[in-house]
């Protein structure tokens, strides 16, 4: 059984080496409501107790979706050549739209992850927690316990919350090109019946031209012999 990961919205949390049923990526949601509009909103703020110096960045992950990091922040330093603690993210935000509603995610888990960026190897996973949906869908604010390789590694102080967000509006399938519409190609037949008809009726004046024309040629004298 896992442990509580958050003690209260104004407490610290309680972290645990279990990573929950969900962690490495596992899929466990239901079907998903095309009707839901909601979205887990995670603002990243401060940190206290990393092990290292440098910069650091931190990896966000709801079971059932790809991770979203955070911008790298270096190390600040006074006067005096002291690192500044605690360690500021400026409070930025990411945000994971959720697929349904929170039913579909009460066996979920955020995965938090620290990273060490390191100059000539690959980035170093410096600390993780991994705190259960089921404790920040109401609303959490305060500092998460990090651990790694099981022993203490610092803090994190992060927001959370689930809001609604507009529905999007579903747009109705292209209805298919057709060739005319159903007043255009009245229109057309028409104008193919008045143009038979002009025609006609020239053919009809031609030939009474020609007739008129024949009859006003006079016919020639018959010599006596």
């Amino acid at each position: 059984t896992v442990p509580p990961m958050l003690a209260s919205q104004s407490g610290s949390v309680c972290s645990s080496g279990d990573a929950g049923p969900g962690h490495k990526g596992r899929s466990f949601l239901t079907v998903a409501s095309r009707l839901s509009t909601m979205q887990l909103e995670i603002t990243v703020k401060q940190a206290i107790g990393l092990k290292h110096e440098g910069k650091h960045c931190v990896e966000l992950l709801l079971d059932g979706h790809s991770p979203q990091r955070t911008n790298w922040v270096d190390d600040l330093y006074d006067a005096e050549g002291n690192v500044v603690r605690p360690k500021n993210f400026h409070a930025v935000r990411r945000t994971v739209q959720l697929q349904g509603g929170k039913e579909n995610y009460r066996d979920a888990w955020l995965h938090v992850t620290v990273l060490h960026q390191r100059m000539f190897f690959e980035d170093k996973r410096a600390a993780e927690a991994h705190v259960p949906f089921s404790q920040v869908v109401d609303g959490f604010s305060g500092w998460v316990n990090l651990e790694h390789k099981e022993k203490y590694g610092g803090k994190l102080f992060i927001t959370a919350s689930v809001k609604e967000t507009p529905a999007r509006p579903v747009q109705a399938p292209a209805a298919a090109p057709v060739a005319f519409r159903a007043d255009e190609q009245e229109v057309m037949e028409q104008m193919a019946i008045l143009a038979s008809i002009q025609e006609a009726e020239q053919q009809a004046r031609d030939a009474e031209k020609k007739k008129l024309q024949a009859a006003s040629v006079p016919t020639p004298a018959v010599q006596p012999m």
